[in-house]
């Protein structure tokens, strides 16, 4: 049953995707904006878009993971402010870790979520101890681009003065 569900929803989504855009070039070409609908939106998709992303993606997880396997401490909820929130935090993305520790959990359904996952101690501890991407977060949270910056610079301090079998325990 479940199998069959998925099937049906997936040939919904295909066919509601390939309606969408039919749509959108049937507006583009009958309002004679292709240059500006390629200018102004496909262009940007195919560089600065994905430009963004990969820094939000690096900034979530590194250098995380390359000192720790325990999930909570892989990567980190983003405390994100202004426009950097709206930018970037589209579908619950601020609620990053949540996705990992339950990655069955639709977008919808991450806030409540995270409000329950409050109630652990160690989580809590982790959610406040980081802010935006590049801005401090509420509470004065230090930015993912810093937090990186000081882990890196904290591992390679110690990778120097202790040899790399006593790194892990220094960062």
């Amino acid at each position: 049953v479940l199998n069959e569900y998925w099937s049906v929803r997936t040939r919904r989504d295909k066919r509601a995707f390939l309606v969408f855009w039919a749509a959108v070039a049937g507006v583009v070409t009958t309002t004679g904006t292709v240059a500006e609908f390629v200018l102004f939106w496909l262009v940007p998709y195919l560089t600065a878009f994905q430009i963004i992303g990969w820094y939000i993606e690096l900034s979530e997880h590194t250098p995380a993971v390359k000192f720790t396997n325990v999930d909570l401490y892989m990567t980190r909820n983003r405390k994100s402010r202004g426009l950097e929130r709206f930018l970037t935090g589209t579908y619950a993305d601020h609620h990053h870790l949540d996705h990992h520790l339950d990655p069955r959990t639709p977008y919808w359904n991450l806030e409540a979520a995270h409000r329950i996952r409050l109630a652990d101690p160690r989580y809590a501890e982790v959610d406040r101890s980081f802010g935006g991407l590049f801005t401090r977060g509420p509470q004065a949270q230090p930015s993912a681009l810093s937090d990186i910056v000081r882990r890196l610079a904290e591992y390679h301090s110690a990778k120097r003065s202790t040899g790399s079998a006593a790194v892990r325990e220094a960062v």
